[in-house]
């Protein structure tokens, strides 16, 4: 059976190796929200698809559904959060976001506001805008609908950012009920 296909606007969340020449990857979609995808011989040589597959690439993807599962058809970075030299700081950052929006959204679940503060979140990291990088993690907590500790309110009021980025990541930890993989990356 044929299934449906459509194209749409995706953040490059996760990737699992899947064999010598296929991955499944996590996309965050407006309309579709969180979704996995096989994408059978991306790693071949001959694939133009491998490039535009970056962690933290804002994408247009083509897909096909069939009995359930998402198939990739093709795919175009339209920001590429690699394309220009990145700060150590900012790619942990990226991981760290990316392993949040991973485990905390919901997989088939339409949001467009989350999609659309994940990508603006992800473009004002990739210009090396901390505070408004801060600032919408915290309207990220709200969308989703979550409450803000009283500590980082007054730590963003009193331009502690430092201390406000380390609360956040203790509160998201807290939230997810387990440690951050991507933690240990920002205390190296």
């Amino acid at each position: 059976m044929i299934g449906q296909s459509f194209s749409t606007e995706a953040i490059v969340v996760n990737l699992q190796n899947r064999g010598e020449k296929d991955i499944l990857i996590t996309f965050l979609t407006p309309n579709h929200g969180k979704i996995i995808v096989k994408a059978a011989g991306v790693k071949s040589i001959k694939s133009s698809r491998g490039a535009n597959l970056q962690l933290g690439n804002i994408t247009k993807i083509s897909l096909r559904q069939n009995n359930g599962i998402y198939w990739l058809s093709e795919c175009l970075a339209t920001n590429s959060f690699m394309f220009e030299q990145k700060k150590l700081i900012q790619l942990n950052l990226l991981f760290y976001f990316l392993e949040i929006v991973k485990n905390i959204t919901s997989e088939n679940e339409s949001s467009p506001k989350i999609f659309f503060l994940a990508k603006e979140i992800i473009q004002q990291l990739s210009q090396n805008h901390l505070v408004p990088f801060i600032s919408r993690q915290i309207d990220f907590l709200e969308i989703l609908g979550f409450g803000i500790p009283d500590n980082i309110r007054q730590n963003l009021s009193s331009k502690k950012y430092h201390l406000v980025q380390r609360d956040l990541i203790s509160y998201f930890e807290s939230i997810l009920e387990k440690p951050l993989c991507s933690k240990k990356l920002l205390s190296a």
